[in-house]
């Protein structure tokens, strides 16, 4: 769980405040640190609560989900996917119509430095 120590050791927080923002046990989350017991369900998705980041990710970075495909492991669509799933449905269009219009934009410019 070299993962969980480096985000641990990035925000300043121990074993205990781990556990409490995870609202776990802090014998849970030494066991797990040590590498005497793998990661729950509770821990994971405690873990995820506290770093807000999705269950998802938490559940991959232990090691009980497979890993992504390598066309779906780049943490900034990954992160955009997740912030799209939490809008509205009239929200999620405005961002697909503002995504083709920087696309638009960006082939545009391409084809410009090509001709050059």
């Amino acid at each position: 769980m070299k993962w969980l120590i480096v985000e641990m050791n990035t925000r300043g927080w121990s074993n205990s405040e781990l556990a409490r923002r995870s609202d776990v046990v802090q014998s849970t989350v030494s066991l797990v640190l040590s590498g005497k017991s793998r990661p729950g369900d509770d821990l994971c998705t405690g873990i995820a609560r506290a770093f807000r980041i999705t269950p998802e990710e938490v559940f991959r970075r232990a090691g009980l989900l497979p890993p992504l495909l390598a066309s779906e492991n780049d943490p900034t669509i990954t992160r955009v996917v997740e912030y799209l799933r939490r809008l509205s449905p009239i929200d999620r269009a405005e961002v697909l119509t503002y995504a083709m219009f920087r696309y638009a934009q960006a082939q545009a410019a391409q084809e410009l430095n090509q001709e050059k």
